[in-house]
């Protein structure tokens, strides 16, 4: 077989229809450092930390794609992509994990966000 086309046909995809997004986008993605000192120990802590809003964690076994079936509870190098459905625009908010992702509407909007997702596993 083509290299090429086993490469493609090797990767797994989903298609998940009709996912309503209510969450929001944080309104300030704030970089802090954090100073501890325990015993004769000290540490320097760098973090960022989303403020405001409240995107909505998804988890991949919670979904089920177009064809009825349940997506697995882990997936190896997960990549997320929004088709919109309404005027609302919805966003993959941070990075995509193994085990879930975050969304959230991009408009401060009292009305759902409405997509489906194409979910590939990158291997």
């Amino acid at each position: 077989m083509n290299p090429t086309l086993s490469y493609l046909l090797g990767r797994r995809m989903w298609l998940v229809s009709g996912i309503n997004v209510w969450g929001t986008i944080p309104d300030f993605d704030a970089a802090m450092v954090l100073t501890e000192t325990e015993g004769a120990a000290k540490r320097i802590v760098f973090g960022s930390f989303a403020l405001g809003g409240a995107t909505q964690q998804i988890k991949y076994a919670n979904l089920v794609d177009a064809r009825g079936n349940q997506l697995p509870e882990m997936l190896t190098n997960p990549k997320v992509l929004v088709l919109a459905k309404n005027d609302i625009n919805v966003i993959v908010s941070g990075a995509e994990t193994a085990g879930s992702f975050a969304l959230a509407k991009t408009d401060y909007s009292d009305r759902n966000g409405v997509c489906d997702l194409i979910i590939m596993e990158m291997g």
